[in-house]
């Protein structure tokens, strides 16, 4: 399908970044010590590379530059559509989703940038991901284990590149966490769970459950996602955000789901 969101150009990804992604494609899984090495350094290549194509001098992380958060956003979805472009273009609609989402709550212009960039670069982390994992193939023990580690990755990218804000970083860090506590990496619960990840959690499971992603996986209709996420309001997602989603889905004839689809 023809790409027309407002998030992609056309870019090269870094080098960098590619050899060590090998490693872990490469990798049979066997060697635990040395994948998760690799997992390592695809964190560290990814926020040097992205360093180094803006020219990015060394500055205080929590300082926001605008110019410069719009330069990294093509080159962090050309390293996830060299990796896996079904990831690319789920990051480029959970964005749009977000987008939208915050406008209607009234969220100040400055933070729906940061929650908006958080959603687009919320699975950086899953350019560490083995073949086995994209493909659904032997999905053993060692890369369910890895692939649940893709939000700390997703951390140790983005808090090293400097115009990325911490809240930015934590909104990826977070967005597998659940309003019960149940959720990962630290399990944090309710209001520990930063808004723009409780924000950035309702669209990225909308967007999962609505697209397909992985060749096993069976895609929901609209009704049917809308259903399990009215199902898991207190337990997955914040009740205070679910209905208020739900609105801005299905407004104007679920205009907002059809944008998304037809332009990722």
């Amino acid at each position: 399908m023809t790409t027309i969101s407002p998030y992609w150009t056309p870019v090269e990804f870094p080098a960098a970044v590619s050899k060590n992604a090998q490693t872990i494609v490469d990798d049979s899984g066997n060697n635990q010590k040395s994948q998760a090495a690799s997992v390592n350094l695809i964190g560290a290549d990814a926020a040097q590379a992205l360093k180094a194509n803006l020219n990015i001098k060394p500055r205080k992380i929590d300082q926001f530059r605008e110019k410069e958060i719009e330069d990294i956003k093509p080159l962090i979805l050309g390293v996830l559509g060299a990796r896996h472009s079904a990831t690319r273009q789920h990051s480029m609609g959970v964005a749009m989703y977000t987008r939208e989402f915050c406008k209607s709550l009234g969220l100040p212009t400055e933070k729906i940038k940061k929650i908006e960039m958080g959603a687009l670069c919320h699975d950086i982390g899953k350019i560490s991901l083995p073949d086995d994992f994209f493909n659904q193939k032997n999905l053993t023990p060692t890369v369910k284990c890895v692939y649940k580690s893709h939000p700390v990755q997703s951390y140790n990218i983005l808090s090293r590149v400097a115009p990325l804000s911490k809240n930015i970083a934590l909104i990826a860090k977070c967005h597998h966490e659940k309003y019960d506590g149940t959720g990962y990496p630290e399990g944090l619960k309710g209001n520990q769970i930063p808004i723009g990840a409780r924000i950035v959690a309702v669209a990225d499971a909308f967007d999962s459950m609505t697209r397909k992603k992985y060749p096993k996986q069976k895609v929901k209709t609209f009704e049917e996602a809308i259903k399990v996420i009215r199902e898991n309001r207190s337990g997955q997602w914040d009740p205070a955000l679910t209905e208020p989603f739900i609105r801005v889905i299905t407004a104007d004839s679920n205009q907002l789901y059809k944008k998304v689809l037809f332009s990722t």
